[in-house]
């Protein structure tokens, strides 16, 4: 399930308000408390389900693509639990691709970026290298910048499904460069007006009804 789902959340709370406006003695309160926890057990049965259609769906495209992978992720993409990102891993490369239960097409672009092992396993502060491996749990990349490299934490999938280059799909990024004291890392921010919100939930709800808008490609 994704961190902020509003079919699960919004329901659920819902029905479990009901009962503090009814007196304790009420029967009634039993009813709705039980009604909020079905609920919410039915529709995480339901993410389970999701969660083996669309990893299966993905495991059978990147095999009939001819892409080798020794880790598969799948999870769901904000919001929702209809549009689901795969990420697969192989030794020097991430795969991405989406699926949305609503397309038509069973067919996934996957989009392909070299993980930069080298600019990882040889970086001077392993401190830092080790502590971002761990959070990005197996599923990052390293692209070099100036003196320094920038880390991209890929384990939600891509941010932009338009774009192909790391510093526009994905949205946050680590940017380990050199300072006074030795190494220093930096959380990377995108500076977001409202009408880029605008434009990221218009790609996002497009793209679950299967309307993607594509504005580049990977070479």
């Amino acid at each position: 399930i994704s961190v902020v789902d509003p079919l699960w959340t919004i329901p659920f709370m819902l029905l479990l308000l009901v009962p503090l406006f009814l007196r304790r003695e009420n029967p009634k309160r039993i009813r709705w408390a039980l009604a909020a926890c079905s609920y919410a057990c039915m529709y995480m049965l339901l993410t389970f389900y999701h969660k083996y259609t669309v990893h299966s769906h993905f495991d059978r495209v990147l095999k009939a693509n001819g892409i080798s992978y020794h880790t598969l992720k799948t999870t769901p993409t904000m919001f929702n639990n209809i549009l689901w990102s795969g990420i697969a891993v192989s030794h020097d490369s991430l795969y991405f691709g989406e699926y949305s239960l609503l397309q038509g097409d069973p067919s996934v672009e996957w989009i392909a970026y070299p993980i930069g092992r080298e600019l990882i396993e040889n970086h001077p502060n392993q401190r830092i290298m080790k502590a971002l491996q761990w959070f990005g749990q197996g599923a990052y990349l390293a692209t070099p910048y100036n003196d320094g490299i920038d880390f991209f934490t890929a384990k939600w999938g891509r941010s932009d499904f338009t774009q192909t280059e790391p510093h526009k799909a994905f949205v946050f990024h680590w940017r380990i460069e050199p300072c006074p004291d030795g190494w220093c890392a930096n959380q990377i921010m995108p500076e977001w007006k409202k009408d880029d919100f605008n434009r990221a939930f218009g790609t996002l709800w497009n793209r679950i009804l299967d309307k993607p808008k594509v504005d580049s490609r990977m070479q």
